[in-house]
């Protein structure tokens, strides 16, 4: 008898862990728009600098042993090795106002006072930042999650240059999207982000994997029954008996099964008949663009003595418009890489100050800009999959980061009869 078909669509994590469990029991077709697999999992090969090469990651660049259980039994189901890593902290300048932060991952150490700032009226703004923090995790206590994080601002009265040098830099920078976007995040998911980030607890039990992301997306790809690399799919389509997949050359092939692991408004159109329910639910997800580049320009990094760090903002002014993440991360630190040359990810605004022959390699990343409207869909996505057809992503959890796309394979494989 002939084994169950599954197609996977989409080759990011959470997609690649349903293709990982299913292919135990089931033979697995894995479909992908890009001619490289992986999604966020994405590893360059580049010079160091001396005659050889290094690895490095520019998306996912770290795992949690604490905060990814089920990425780090992915990996270790895979043979994949880890080291340890040091903290992830982050500096913050301004360069209209000269502001400069080197601890502006930690809301309660207060940063050096500016030459042109009385100590009294310094003395007011640490107040702040520490109140912030406090309530911040006093409204997650009291059950506030749904809260929104301008409501908190707005709550406690904070000046627009806390918010603007301490407050929104750390947000903008963990949340990933525009400061107009990170001020609609409820605060149920901003506690994740900062959670997942070490922001909170101020643990240091991050690791890299050895050889980058890419060797457990190989080895996945690898136990495979089909691989389909620069295959976009057009549509999806429940029949009585199967699950038809078309494909972007116009060919359709059925499957018993099918786990849809792409962006939600993706998945909604791939969709040829989708229900009230998933059009409601799929349609409530909206993402915001990281245009990058990988390089080696060491400039755009903090100069003055300390500054560096594993992540560096930096805004031109102390009332940006709507500041989306300008952000140079030193690649060597962050990922414990050896080498003679720097190893830079600037996204955004921090991306075009790169010398463009320092440029190695364009960068383009989406992620969740949460609002209390996904916030409350996410709720309602286990509603979605059945034995026939599921959905997987990293939307689908807490905020969206590379342990919640795993965790969400598992479950769309769980939901097609694979549990792990």
């Amino acid at each position: 008898m002939p084994r169950t078909s599954v197609a996977v669509i989409g080759s990011g994590v959470g997609g690649l862990t349903a293709a990982h469990l299913l292919q135990r029991s089931y033979d697995v077709t894995l479909y992908e728009a890009a001619p490289r697999l992986g999604g966020h999992a994405e590893t360059h090969t580049v010079p160091d600098g001396a005659g050889g090469s290094v690895a490095v990651d520019t998306a996912v660049m770290m795992v949690h042993a604490r905060g990814n259980p089920h990425v780090m039994r992915l990996l270790g189901e895979l043979g994949v090795t880890t080291r340890p890593l040091g903290d992830i902290t982050l500096s913050v300048t301004c360069a209209e106002c000269g502001f400069a932060n080197p601890d502006a991952h930690d809301l309660h150490r207060p940063p050096p006072r500016p030459q042109a700032m009385p100590a009294a009226a310094w003395q007011r703004v640490t107040e702040q930042t520490k109140r912030f923090s406090d309530e911040l995790a006093t409204a997650l206590g009291a059950g506030a999650a749904d809260r929104t994080l301008q409501e908190l601002i707005d709550a406690g009265q904070y000046t627009d240059y806390v918010v603007g040098h301490l407050i929104m830099p750390l947000m903008v920078t963990m949340g990933l999207v525009p400061a107009d976007s990170v001020r609609r995040f409820p605060l149920g998911h901003l506690f994740e982000t900062l959670d997942h980030n070490g922001v909170l607890a101020g643990d240091s039990g991050w690791r890299s994997i050895v050889g980058g992301t890419a060797r457990y997306v190989e080895r996945i790809a690898a136990r495979l029954t089909a691989v389909l690399r620069s295959t976009p799919v057009r549509s999806v389509r429940r029949t009585a008996r199967a699950v038809d997949v078309r494909d972007a050359t116009g060919t359709v092939r059925s499957f018993d099964k099918a786990v849809i692991a792409t962006h939600p408004r993706q998945a909604l159109e791939l969709l040829a008949d989708p229900s009230d329910g998933e059009a409601r639910i799929l349609g409530s997800f909206h993402y915001a663009a990281n245009p990058g580049v990988l390089h080696t320009d060491a400039s755009v990094l903090p100069s003055a003595p300390g500054m560096r760090r594993t992540h560096n903002y930096r805004q031109q002014s102390c009332h940006p418009a709507n500041a989306t993440p300008a952000l140079s991360i030193d690649l060597n630190r962050l990922q414990g890489i050896t080498a003679a040359a720097d190893h830079i990810a600037s996204f955004n605004d921090e991306a075009r100050r790169a010398a463009p022959a320092a440029v190695i390699a364009t960068l383009g990343y989406e992620h969740p800009a949460w609002t209390p409207e996904s916030a409350a869909a996410q709720r309602l996505l286990p509603l979605l999959s059945d034995h026939r057809l599921a959905f997987a992503g990293a939307y689908h959890h807490a905020g969206g980061y590379h342990e919640d796309g795993c965790l969400s394979g598992v479950r769309a494989a769980a939901a097609l009869g694979a549990p792990w």
